[in-house]
């Protein structure tokens, strides 16, 4: 799997863990549900002021979130 295919996992994970649909995560952080769901299918890589939306919104770490992204 790529780095960026696992970091939309982890998003993903981390929005079922909430029990949340990708409205309901749009209403709370104002990202586009078309843009989430790219971020989740590993096609776009989040970039940083919507790295720190999401890692405040869902409770975990920009590092945990991004460790396996090699640049």
């Amino acid at each position: 799997m790529s780095d960026i295919k696992i970091l939309g996992t982890r998003l993903k994970e981390l929005r079922l863990k909430k029990d949340m649909s990708l409205e309901d995560v749009q209403k709370e952080t104002g990202i586009t549900k078309s843009l989430l769901s790219k971020y989740e299918r590993g096609m776009v890589i989040p970039g940083l002021v919507a790295l720190i939306t999401l890692s405040r919104y869902y409770g975990a770490s920009i590092d945990k979130l991004v460790e396996s992204i090699k640049l």
